[in-house]
């Protein structure tokens, strides 16, 4: 068995090849050594990279940082590998190098994940990208031409979806993208529901993140949906998934809680059994998870822009099988379509 850097050290080189297409173009690699996880990870990347410029951002002054980044031709490509985020800007630094044709890949909150967890991170990270395009279209065609699509909880419990907005595959093939980049971890398909009222039932929680963003593995419990607006009165809802989100929402949101994104992780390597800290790369998790809030950054025309929309918070089902028009695509842990 290979040993955690060797893993790390393949990983990479695919991620570099593989995903992001990288040849000669001009390449900086930005790390911190604030925590294992991003030493590793720099670690692996150094020496994947041999003709980028290697800048610790703990030595360095963020605007310098900044200032170099943004006078990169196009074609370029930037790693950053941060145990938290970087404060490079207003706004996501990657946002910007897209905007001028330079491909950016983020890992972030590596600080998070704990120790035992580097291994399932590494495995998270292998190239799977025909395998979460193939699996990913075939699957969002079936959501987008469906009447109806059914969450059962390992309970029993069934929250109905009706028709769908078009969906979004995450498939970590970068490189035939516009953007060229994004999150390290790969694979989902996200979509919502074309008219807010046919989205009811119950569905079991079984994880969700606490006020750091940490997932918290629970009993699960159950939670009810009326016409996309959530309600829990579970006497085993645990004390801060109420504190920390439903009475958070609620005292922001116009005294609801508000079901929006559907989402469908397709990575094998993240489970209940071998889970991500970070909800931004557990949900990513081979499952299903709806996302709590009025904020939706790719469906948010559908909202008015005075209604307030600050929050997207991501809870995990309890999850026994998905049906799309009564044809169950996933079952036990896997897919069935591929």
């Amino acid at each position: 068995m290979d040993s955690l850097p060797e893993k790390f050290l393949c990983v990479t080189a695919d991620i570099l090849k593989k995903q992001l297409g990288v040849a000669d173009e001009p390449q900086i690699l930005i790390f911190d050594r604030q925590s294992p996880l991003s030493n590793l990870l720099a670690n692996a990347y150094v020496q994947n990279m041999p003709k980028a410029e290697i800048i610790n951002f703990d030595e360095w002054d963020p605007q310098e940082i900044t200032q170099k980044l943004l006078v990169l031709p196009a074609g370029a490509t930037v790693i950053l590998v941060q145990s938290r985020d970087f404060r490079l800007d207003d706004f996501r630094i990657r946002l910007k190098l897209f905007n001028n044709g330079v491909g950016c890949l983020e890992h972030t909150h590596l600080q998070y994940f704990y120790p035992e967890q580097y291994e399932t991170y590494a495995d998270a990270l292998v190239f799977r990208g025909e395998y979460y395009k193939n699996l990913g279209i075939r699957l969002a065609e079936k959501i987008e031409n469906s009447l109806e699509t059914k969450i059962f909880s390992r309970d029993g419990s069934v929250l109905s979806f009706g028709k769908m907005e078009k969906c979004q595959v995450n498939h970590g093939l970068f490189s035939e993208q516009k953007n060229r980049g994004g999150g390290a971890i790969c694979g989902e398909v996200f979509s919502e529901a074309l008219d807010f009222s046919t989205v009811n039932g119950e569905m079991m929680v079984s994880c969700y993140p606490d006020k750091d963003l940490r997932i918290v593995v629970c009993k699960p419990f159950r939670v009810r949906i009326e016409k996309s607006m959530l309600h829990c009165d579970d006497p085993l809802c645990p004390q801060d998934f109420r504190e920390n989100i439903l009475e958070r929402i609620t005292r922001e949101e116009e005294g609801e809680v508000m079901v929006r994104e559907a989402g469908f992780g397709l990575n094998p390597a993240i489970s209940i059994k071998t889970p991500l800290a970070d909800v931004n790369a557990f949900e990513r998790m081979a499952g299903f998870h709806l996302s709590l809030g009025k904020k939706h950054n790719i469906y948010r025309q559908k909202i008015h822009k005075k209604i307030v929309q600050r929050y997207h918070i991501d809870i995990f089902a309890d999850l026994e099988r998905i049906e799309v028009d009564r044809v169950c695509v996933f079952e036990k842990g896997r897919y069935l379509l591929v």
